[in-house]
């Protein structure tokens, strides 16, 4: 329920990044020394979270919940920050409109997605399949708060995905047998899902990219005003991600520490504003500085 480009939102480099990201079809190379950075932090990251955010996920979900919830709310004025300055045109009223109403629509995904399909056959209409929706969710990804696993849910592509991701990892990876024994069987078998996916990947984050940092110089407050409105859904998709897929196994744990819990989760949401806020300090002193230091020159 948290998207990397929130993140990179609070951070106030959503502009330059997706800038970046659209030059790679056009610039590679000027656009890989822009963003190898950010690779590597996306590999850190992917570490970091899988040894300490998804293992307390597990445990405490409600409470790493709250502290996701708080950096959305802390991210909401940054965002009004952003569009405060332009007058409110019919355009950005319909375009918050329609995106709080897909946010919502994702977030209440499970209610209406389509039940998983078979991927196990290799055809040209579910190679096309793939890439479509490989495409559609790679480009959410870029967009703050919406999620690229919900759209792999809402079509029936979530539970198939992570299946053959789980028989691929363990056949080439397990205990690193795999590997020395060069066993890569599992991977050869699945590339026909895999290669299209990553196909999907590649246009859907430069075409999303190049729309974006093109929509950001003409029409600034539309893309603001939808940026807006998924972030207003944001705290009820990470609540109830949380409760359905991983509160509900541990209920009784929770009801026996009702208490405590509460606290908890009240003290965790405020330390995610506080971090968002603290982050947004930090980002506002060092534009400032470098405005004096232009000043001075």
């Amino acid at each position: 329920g948290f998207s990397g480009g929130t993140m990179l939102l609070i951070l106030g480099i959503y502009e330059n990044f997706t800038a970046s990201l659209a030059k790679l079809s056009k610039k590679p190379i000027e656009a890989f020394k822009e963003l190898w950075l950010y690779g590597i932090g996306t590999i850190i990251g992917i570490v970091i979270g899988t040894l300490t955010i998804a293992i307390c996920l597990n445990y405490f979900p409600l409470i790493i919940a709250s502290f996701f919830v708080g950096l959305v709310i802390a991210t909401i004025p940054i965002t009004l920050r952003k569009i405060r300055s332009e007058r409110l045109k019919v355009a950005d009223i319909v375009s918050y409109v329609i995106f709080l109403i897909i946010g919502l629509l994702m977030t209440y995904s499970d209610k209406f997605g389509i039940s998983s399909i078979t991927i196990e056959t290799p055809t040209i209409g579910m190679i096309l399949y793939i890439i479509v929706l490989a495409t559609i969710a790679s480009a959410t990804m870029v967009i703050p708060a919406a999620s690229g696993m919900t759209i792999l849910l809402i079509f029936g592509m979530y539970d198939p995905l992570m299946l053959m991701l789980d028989k691929v990892f363990k056949g080439v990876l397990a205990d690193f047998k795999g590997i020395l024994k060069l066993n890569f069987v599992p991977l050869i078998e699945n590339l026909w899902i895999i290669l299209p996916f990553m196909v999907g990947i590649l246009l859907g984050v430069i075409g999303i990219s190049k729309m974006i940092s093109k929509l950001l110089k003409q029409h600034s407050s539309i893309v603001w005003y939808a940026i807006l409105g998924l972030l207003i859904v944001s705290p009820i998709t990470i609540y109830r991600e949380a409760y359905n897929k991983k509160a509900i196994l541990i209920i009784d744990s929770i009801r026996s520490h009702l208490g405590l819990h509460i606290m908890l989760c009240v003290v965790f949401l405020i330390l995610g504003i506080f971090f968002i806020t603290y982050l947004d300090y930090l980002q506002k002193k060092k534009q400032k500085r470098i405005v004096n230091e232009q000043i001075v020159k």
